[in-house]
């Protein structure tokens, strides 16, 4: 048996079946119809409008439907119907309603997936008992409504009445309303059959104001949407009026005050001035398309703004190969991209963009190269990614991304400099590894040649899990990055041979780009101007992954089985009946008088058009993770140069540094951190300490204020004070006891698995020349560690390495990676 009378997979497999059952599709449509156009109101805050399936005509011109002609697509079809009717009769729960849904289900369920229907949303009022909504629904039934209404009369009898004791209104004549029982506190619901119209309103007389609009015009802003994005067989109409729905938001928030200032973060984004999402998708000549507008009121302005920059031409694409199994080019300058997400992020954030300068610091302290300055400025604005199979990609291992150079001068200066320190830092990671044998090897610098460049990659230790060996090549006009060396010689080969052709419109070498595919070709043809262009190789990504969803099918189909659907993978319709039919997918972005213009064309266009949708909700939460994520990933970083100089220390004094100097009486003086800071960089600060004297006498106080970037944890306040979290773990047995330094042999339990310090909770955050360390509670050891990072707190152990501990680990765990050499067995969380 069916655990639910209509599972969420079976929908979502309509979703993306093309199936006559496939009610965001309505594919092939059917020829619009007048009176759905009328029923939206001239205020509305939703609307969608489906065309409803058509027969399928053979002799279609059109890709989609040729695609839903062939017999194996139309027997996957059928099968899919039949196992949701099966469905409903067999999920439906054994009392009188369940049995009457079991019965009637399937039959509506189809009229409503393959007739035309128009819904909207005209309001939602937000009062001190909840909201309340007017809505509306109107679905054609053609042949289908005297057996729909009877449908809907015998279900309605028997739903129960008891929820606000009114009893359903049968109609005393064939055009009255039926009244559904509702709660007490819900709007009235209401539903009638007028002429072969089901019509279903929600809220006071909003059945009678829906179909009266049906002997009027339709509404002007769907008449504007039909004329702003015109396609010649529509199959569905989608409209969100944004700037109504962020003033409702608004309101809610000024009701709740609190948090985040919305108003600046609409500012940032560039959403103040939105007016609507609109889209419209269906068929057009040989394929389907699908164009979306997000209309502005005025020029984009915050993120949006990005999009408004010069277009791209033919020439942006001449990186691209023509066999890349997808591709995005764009003209975006770096520098103002970087300058709006910190923008959006220092609302969420009031510190997130000094944590940004601070890291950039932290960088051009270690390397000497200014990062915003020497490298971000001197790169151009078109930009290209692309993955190619010809260059050995499969799937994403031929990932490359392009970027033109603005100053190869200054580039190469910054390149040559971050090449030298991370040469010098791999001197220094081999001779740590020289002297503690059980650190692990990391990656190392490398360089090969090609067509008379250079090409830089890391080459990846003995062991190491990362399976890529990241690659950058500077030629005169591009900044060329890829997962692998090879793919950069690839480039180089296809630019090479287009420099011998001459690079004119019909040389052999030109063809081989993706500017001379014809459906890419034709953007640049017309009218259009696009700042985004994207490409999917949709024949060869379907072959790529076919093996994957038969493989996906089948595993489903035999856990349906278990639950009585009769379901297996010989329903899906074989390779040769679809990938004859499928065509790339080209879609664009072009900033236009009226907004932000979405265009996309192909047998499989996609949801393009709801992109921005899905965007903006879940950017808030997004950027708060993302910040998380990278205040950790900076830790870690700091965490690691602290350890490596720590671990250079042993190698130059046969000891790790002690917890603290001592007088010649034992007092403590300076932290372990200012005993490090030659191995730091920080020579130039430690020369001015007095060893002999405590952290805050005359003059070693003052130098308090100079506290090393590095020192400086993401995300802690407390380093506005100058004090430190990353802090030593204090006990007899620990990597740093006291004020003698232990010897490599003495950490008995393995480097791997002893803590050398920690990164604390800011209450626990100390001035970090003070010899003040981190004190575990015999009873909770934890206690004190978990604030800074969610889940966890950050770990560098005795070998380098730099582990997050995460909050559920145990008591004896923890107090043994404390200790160098307790003679434990434990792994690592």
């Amino acid at each position: 048996m069916a655990t639910a009378m209509f599972p969420s997979w079976m929908f979502i497999l309509m979703l993306f079946s093309g199936a006559p059952a496939s009610m965001p599709l309505s594919l092939p449509p059917l020829p619009e119809d007048a009176v759905l156009a009328k029923v939206a109101p001239e205020q509305c805050l939703w609307y969608v409008s489906l065309a409803g399936v058509d027969k399928v005509n053979p002799a279609s011109k059109n890709k989609v439907e040729q695609l839903l002609a062939e017999d194996d697509v139309q027997h996957f079809m059928h099968e899919l119907a039949a196992n949701v009717k099966t469905s409903f009769a067999t999920g439906a729960p054994h009392n009188p309603l369940g049995q009457a849904l079991g019965e009637e289900g399937p039959k509506l369920l189809e009229t409503f997936l393959t007739r035309p229907l128009a819904a909207y949303v005209a309001n939602v009022d937000i009062g001190p008992k909840g909201p309340t909504i007017r809505a509306g629904l109107a679905l054609n039934l053609g042949d289908n409504a005297a057996a729909t209404k009877a449908s809907l009369e015998k279900i309605e009898q028997i739903i129960p009445h008891h929820t606000n004791n009114v009893e359903p209104t049968g109609p005393a004549d064939a055009t009255a309303w039926h009244t559904l029982p509702t709660p007490p506190d819900a709007p009235p619901v209401q539903w009638g059959i007028k002429d072969k119209y089901l019509v279903i309103g929600i809220g006071p007389g909003e059945a009678d104001a829906l179909w009266a609009r049906t002997s009027k015009s339709p509404p002007a802003w769907l008449s504007e949407i039909r004329s702003q994005l015109k396609v010649e067989r529509p199959a569905i109409v989608n409209y969100i009026n944004l700037k109504a729905i962020l003033g409702l938001a608004q309101m809610g928030i000024a009701a709740n005050p609190g948090g985040i200032n919305v108003n600046q973060l609409l500012d940032t984004l560039g959403v103040h001035n939105v007016k609507y999402l609109a889209s419209v998708s269906g068929l057009e000549g040989s394929s389907s398309s699908s164009r979306t507008l997000l209309a502005l009121d005025g020029a984009p302005a915050g993120l949006l703004a990005l999009l408004g920059g010069q277009p791209l031409e033919a020439s942006s694409l001449d990186p691209i190969p023509a066999d890349a199994s997808f591709a995005i080019a764009t003209r975006t300058d770096p520098a103002k991209l970087i300058d709006a997400i910190l923008n959006v992020a220092s609302v969420m954030e009031p510190e997130a963009r000094q944590e940004f300068e601070r890291s950039l610091g932290q960088i051009s302290q270690m390397t000497g190269v200014n990062i915003k300055d020497d490298l971000i400025a001197s790169l151009g604005d078109s930009w290209c990614m692309y993955n190619s199979p010809d260059d050995g990609g499969f799937v994403f291992t031929g990932l490359t991304i392009t970027a033109t150079i603005r100053d190869k001068a200054k580039l190469q200066r910054a390149s040559d400099q971050l090449l030298a320190f991370a040469r010098v830092m791999d001197v220094r990671t081999q001779q740590m590894r020289t002297s503690n044998g059980q650190m692990p090897a990391g990656p190392t610098l490398a360089e090969t040649d090609c067509r008379g460049q250079k090409i830089a990659f890391f080459n990846q230790a003995e062991g190491a899990k990362f399976p890529f060996a990241p690659a950058w090549c500077i030629t005169d006009q591009q900044l060329v990055f890829a997962l692998f060396p090879q793919t950069i010689k690839a480039y180089l080969e296809l630019q090479s041979a287009d420099a011998k052709s001459g690079a004119s419109p019909n040389s052999a070498a030109q063809n081989k780009k993706l500017s001379a595919n014809p459906e890419v070709a034709a953007v640049f043809s017309g009218s259009s101007k696009p700042t985004v262009l994207s490409y999917q190789d949709t024949p060869n990504q379907f072959k790529l992954f076919y093996p994957v969803l038969q493989i996906v099918t089948q595993v489903a189909c035999s856990q349906l089985q278990q639950q009585g659907l009769n379901l297996n993978v010989g329903m899906l319709p074989n390779a040769r009946a679809i990938v004859p039919h499928l065509t790339p997918t080209v879609a664009t972005v072009e900033t236009t008088k009226d907004g932000i213009r979405l265009d996309s064309h192909g047998t499989l266009t996609g949801g393009i058009g709801t992109l921005p949708l899905i965007t903006i909700p879940l950017l808030l939460p997004a950027t708060f993770e993302a910040r998380q994520a990278a205040r950790g990933a900076g830790s870690s970083n700091n965490m690691k140069q602290i350890a490596l100089a720590s671990l250079i220390f042993v190698d130059a004094k046969k000891s790790f540094p002690p917890a603290f100097s001592a007088d010649k009486n034992g007092n403590p003086l300076l932290s372990w951190r200012v005993l490090i800071l030659p191995f730091l960089e920080e020579n130039a600060l430690f020369q001015q300490f007095k060893l002999d004297e405590p952290w805050d006498s005359p003059n070693n106080k003052p130098l308090i204020a100079k506290m090393p970037a590095v020192l400086k944890a993401p995300g802690s306040k407390a380093a506005d004070d100058f004090k430190t979290v990353y802090l030593t773990v204090r006990g007899d047995d620990a990597a740093f006891p006291g004020d003698k330094g232990i010897k490599l042999k003495q950490i008995t339990d393995g480097t791997s698995k002893t803590i050398m310090f920690v990164e604390a909770a800011d209450d626990k955050a100390v001035i970090w020349t003070k010899p003040d360390d981190f004190e575990p509670d015999e009873n909770n050891p934890l206690a004190g560690l978990i604030g800074l990072r969610d889940g966890g707190f950050l770990a560098a152990f005795c070998d380098g390495s730099v582990h997050k501990i995460p909050q559920s680990v145990d008591n004896a765990t923890l107090k043994a990676l404390f200790t160098r050499a307790g003679g434990e067995v434990v792994n690592v969380p």
